[in-house]
């Protein structure tokens, strides 16, 4: 496969309804690529309406496409599961609601699954009537389709929107899909409890007021998985770890032998509701199906609609088979504080990256004073991933990876399913409020001979039936490609500004990268750094010119504090003379402490040009250099720096014929063209013991006159000259580094 970043968009409300009862799938189509470098774009097409029943629930698999063959493989039904479970008999599955008139099976058993993962992992209790979950279908359907981005309580979300489309359908009955409401509740827009929006309350013309959108949250979304409806051991899987797990199928009464109970859709037909999978029997009766399926087993429902609350579904079911099944896991709703993402669409984008590269979120710390940062949550589009999380405080404008890195190593990990993955850090990183923190998270797929990533982006769409915009900003979020940084905003994925996705503004693309933290200016007592240790990298410097700013390790009780929990800042460090470093505390500590450094004196070394005779001439003595000046050379500034003294002086002679003036550390060379008629003008600097920046020499051959030599700590300048004929005579002597 192409290296290259490919992109493979998947709108997920792709589709045109042509009346209340008529449910309309997605299909699309890739179009040819010509060039690998461009990527791949998939449109839907056009879709013509499945009239073969008119029961709709309400269900949209919009992303459920993407699954293999839908065959189930025989060979894989048991994997040590029993042959029979009933997740009722644990007490974390709750009571059958109805929803009724509306299209919305979908909240029902997204919900259903909120529930029983809470009762599942011991947050509430089946036997305690008021700890007894109870989500609001209502609250969930509504701000789907009403989603107030602009009151996201970080303002990450500024600028997207999600709602109904120009369609004449009402969000109650304009369906809804297992994707999109994982995206949805991603973003922390619920759930909430039933009794903050009863869904006996909710009508066609009545609504919610935006204030509820996220302040009313009980739980929080944590994780998501997706596997093939056509896995047994997938599906097993899900229901042991998670209580239960929602697929999609396509209900007619046709289909249902209601003296039994029991489902088998043995015709090619598309999902229309939404259930939970609650259990199984593997050795489920053949002869309760009104059709033999071509197996034994079937899986055990809560059902929403009103027809059969709870019954058999065949293992076999050929539409079931076709969608994928997902798994919700839920935490309580103060397990983190604040939720930092750009990611505020409904809709979602399937990126292709090149194995090894990395996708970067840029976050402000908005919430309160201080705030730890205790996890941050990706999302795949891919199985088998190998992921990389660091995160960088306060890195440069564009540069995610430059600032300092806040994790000893990275914290990294290997995923099973596709889905959305929340991944705790190894440790808690305390940030300011108004610092910045780049989230940078690198993926490789594991799997042999696949050189891609496929990964869940945010990107928008319309459609007559929803809207869903991506909005992003500049310096948000970027793309790390082969070790060059590209700002998502401007980046060109080889999409067309008139194609139904592109880079930039309202219209663009973002990761699914969120970062977690908690409130934790209440809750720690900074230490005081005032008894800590400093090493400096170095406390004898040289004066070159510029301030001097030496690296710190900071101890405290033997521990080495982080370099982003202090600043240090420098005083006099920019002269010869006492200077100071001083380290001051933040976030997770306070107070100060000073190391001191010295700062020795140097000589700068003038550097002059005559554009008559073409000589270079070199002083340490500025006076000589304003006279020189005067006279009418040209001054090229400070060429270098000289120590004040050591063991090895530079000497100078003049030559009184040709003008010309010569520099060496050797006396006897001096001494020779004393001999020869040279003057003598005695020790002029002094060359760096340490060797520090290296003086080179050349020789002109074809120089008559003054200028012969010339000195430079410029390679370039001396591979310039020696391209045109000059002479290679080594280093002449050694300024300081």
């Amino acid at each position: 496969m192409n290296k290259r970043a490919v992109i493979g968009v998947i709108l997920c409300a792709a589709m045109t309804l042509t009346g209340i009862g008529a449910y309309v799938p997605e299909k699309v189509k890739a179009e040819e690529n010509t060039d690998t470098s461009k990527g791949v774009i998939i449109y839907p097409e056009e879709i013509e309406t499945d009239t073969e029943d008119p029961f709709n629930d309400g269900y949209i698999p919009m992303d459920d496409n993407a699954v293999e063959d839908g065959a189930i493989s025989e060979t894989e039904e048991n994997y040590g599961y029993p042959a029979s479970y009933d997740a009722r008999n644990d007490g974390i599955v709750t009571g059958v609601k109805y929803q009724g008139m509306y299209s919305t099976c979908w909240a029902f058993a997204a919900l259903s699954a909120a529930e029983t993962s809470m009762l599942k992992q011991g947050y509430a209790d089946y036997n305690v009537k008021k700890n007894t979950p109870d989500y609001s279908e209502y609250h969930l359907a509504y701000f789907e389709y009403h989603s107030n981005a602009s009151l996201d309580p970080i303002g990450g979300l500024e600028g997207d929107v999600n709602g109904v489309g120009t369609y004449e359908r009402n969000y109650l009955t304009n369906g809804g899909s297992n994707i999109s409401t994982i995206l949805a509740l991603s973003t922390w827009m619920g759930v909430a409890d039933e009794t903050t929006a009863p869904y006996g309350s909710a009508t066609q013309s009545s609504s919610l007021p935006g204030n509820i959108e996220y302040t009313k949250n009980v739980a929080h979304l944590q994780n998501a998985r997706m596997v093939s409806a056509s896995s047994v051991s997938g599906i097993k899987k899900f229901i042991t770890q998670y209580g239960s797990a929602v697929a999609g199928m396509y209900y007619s009464t046709m289909y249902f032998n209601k003296d039994y109970s029991a489902y088998y859709c043995y015709g090619s037909s598309t999902a229309n509701h939404s259930v939970a999978l609650i259990g199984w029997d593997d050795n489920y009766d053949f002869s309760e199906f009104t059709h033999k399926p071509e197996g034994k087993g079937a899986w055990l429902v809560k059902n929403s609609n009103g027809t059969g609350e709870i019954f058999y579904i065949s293992y076999y079911d050929k539409v079931l088979c076709n969608q994928r099944a997902y798994a919700y896991q839920y935490e309580p709703a103060d397990n983190y504080d604040f939720n930092y993402q750009y990611d505020g669409g409904f809709s979602t984008v399937v990126y292709n990256m090149a194995n090894g590269n990395s996708l970067s979120n840029v976050f402000e710390v908005k919430g309160s004073s201080v705030e730890a940062l205790d996890a941050v949550s990706i999302a795949l589009a891919d199985d088998n991933i190998a992921y990389s999380v660091q995160v960088y405080a306060n890195p440069p404008k564009d540069k995610p990876t430059k600032g300092t890195p806040m994790l000893a190593q990275p914290v990294k990990g290997k995923t099973a399913e596709p889905g959305l993955y929340t991944i705790p850090l190894s440790e808690k990183l305390y940030l300011e409020k108004g610092e910045t923190f780049a989230v940078v998270v690198t993926y490789e797929d594991t799997d042999a001979g696949d050189d891609t990533v496929r990964l869940y982006m945010d990107g928008d769409y319309q459609s007559a039936n929803y809207s869903f915009n991506s909005h992003t900003e500049p310096g948000q979020s970027y793309l790390i490609e082969d070790g060059v940084t590209s700002d998502i905003y401007s980046h060109n994925f080889g999409v067309a500004s008139d194609d139904k996705v592109t880079t930039g503004g309202a219209i663009g693309f973002c990761p699914r990268i969120k970062a977690f933290t908690e409130d934790a200016s209440g809750s720690i007592t900074p230490i005081d750094l005032s008894a800590a240790k400093v090493k400096l990298s170095k406390t004898v410097w040289n004066y070159v010119g510029k301030p001097v700013t030496p690296k710190a390790t900071v101890t405290l009780d033997g521990k080495v504090i982080p370099s982003y929990y202090y600043t240090i800042t420098y005083k006099n460090n920019d002269k010869p003379g006492i200077a100071v470093a001083e380290i001051s505390g933040r976030a997770l500590y306070s107070g100060r402490v000073n190391a001191a450094f010295t700062i020795n004196p140097t000589t700068a070394m003038y550097r002059l040009y005559n554009p008559n005779s073409g000589e270079h001439f070199y002083t340490a003595n500025e006076k000589e250099k304003d006279n020189v000046v005067a006279a009418g050379w040209q001054y090229e500034g400070v060429a270098w720096y000289a120590p004040k003294t050591s063991d090895l002086p530079v000497y100078r002679v003049y030559n009184p014929n040709a003008g010309d003036h010569h520099y060496s550390l050797s006396k006897k060379e001096c001494d020779d063209l004393v001999k020869l008629g040279w003057k003598y003008e005695g020790i002029v600097w002094y060359s760096d013991e340490a060797e520090g920046t290296v003086l080179y020499r050349l020789y002109n051959p074809n120089c008559t006159g003054a200028g012969a030599h010339h000195y430079t700590v410029s390679a370039k300048e001396k591979d310039d000259l020696i391209s045109i004929g000059w002479k290679d005579e080594g280093t002449a002597w050694y300024g300081l580094k």
